[in-house]
């Protein structure tokens, strides 16, 4: 019914999958850490932009803000008993590492790292964790459309 929503999460997911599997295998850099999380994010903008169109065409909200924090909020608001207090968190610190400077750790090698300026280090098995999290969100915002 409401197959407008969600293509667009589940193709950055399935680019972030190939990127983690395939690119970060023969790569091992922090520069495609940084793809994968941006990609990651893109996936939570687009889920969350569902969120918010879905419930304006239910008339649950009124506008859909501009700004990520107020969507963030918001789809916090509208979806509560969800449970996305921590996809919403983690979303907010994937968009800080993002935004944030970074070095790199152990480059081209198997425990290559990302260091941002933020103190949060980024490894693979991080990536791993947030990719498995993001897939979780927009399995429940799929459910919460399609109920």
């Amino acid at each position: 019914m409401m197959d407008e929503f969600k293509e667009g999460a589940r193709e950055e997911l399935k680019r972030a999958d190939h990127s983690i599997f395939v690119t970060l295998k023969y790569t091992r850099t922090s520069e495609v850490i940084k793809n994968i999380v941006a990609r990651l994010i893109s996936a939570y903008e687009y889920a969350i932009d569902d969120v918010l169109n879905f419930a304006l065409k239910k008339k649950k909200i009124k506008e859909i803000p501009h700004n990520y924090l107020d969507k963030a909020a918001l789809t916090k608001k509208v979806m509560k008993g969800k449970n996305i207090k921590d996809h919403i968190e983690l979303y907010l610190l994937m968009k800080r590492i993002d935004k944030a400077g970074y070095t790199s750790k152990e480059e081209y090698r198997r425990h290559v790292t990302l260091v941002s300026d933020i103190g949060v280090n980024v490894k693979i098995e991080t990536l791993m964790d947030y990719f498995n999290v993001v897939k979780e969100f927009i399995m429940i915002v799929d459910e919460w459309i399609n109920k």
